[in-house]
């Protein structure tokens, strides 16, 4: 099944370019937050929640000496989900929720990226306060046609589909029987 999913976004109509991270600090007048216990379950549980929906993400929970960090990160993956931000917003403001709960923490997240649509990119910012998330697309820019045509899907497609008619003309030669009677 995740291999199914893995095609779907590889072979996807967007691009995406990901960073940032969730910073669990303590809250005034203590030395340090731990992400332990039941609170580093229950993030795990939406780490594999969020790793399901978009495979492609790289995630890693980070313990620093004062504060915890969960850091994700992508670069150009494919993505067949054009409503990313939306979604991703709603992921995030499902988490905050969660971590709010704790009072002796202050949570702060700090998102950017670039998500290509085509020849249009937009460049966007994820940023929030409390358990309130936001997202804000800062840049929209048409690319240029050779560039939409690089990054196109169908060029993607092609190329699989160039790649495996080689590797099958390239197998039958292999194990074609030589006839009797005929030079090589």
């Amino acid at each position: 099944m995740n291999w199914k999913k893995r095609l779907r976004h590889y072979y996807g109509a967007c691009r995406l370019t990901l960073s940032g991270d969730i910073s669990l600090a303590p809250a005034q007048g203590q030395l340090r937050y731990e992400l332990a216990g039941e609170k580093r379950q229950r993030v795990l549980i939406w780490i594999k929640d969020i790793c399901e929906m978009y495979p492609f993400l790289q995630i890693q929970i980070k313990d620093g000496i004062r504060e915890a960090e969960i850091s994700i990160f992508a670069f150009f993956c494919g993505c067949a989900d054009k409503n990313f931000i939306a979604s991703f917003c709603q992921s995030l403001k499902a988490l905050a929720s969660l971590l709010q709960d704790d009072a002796e923490a202050a949570v702060t997240m700090n998102f950017s990226g670039t998500l290509y649509l085509g020849r249009q990119f937009e460049s966007f910012r994820i940023l929030n306060k409390e358990a309130h998330v936001q997202y804000k697309i800062t840049q929209t820019k048409q690319e240029s046609f050779y560039k939409g045509l690089t990054r196109s899907r169908y060029v993607r497609i092609g190329f699989t589909i160039i790649l495996v008619m080689v590797l099958l003309l390239y197998g039958w030669e292999a194990v074609r029987p030589v006839p009797v009677g005929k030079l090589v």
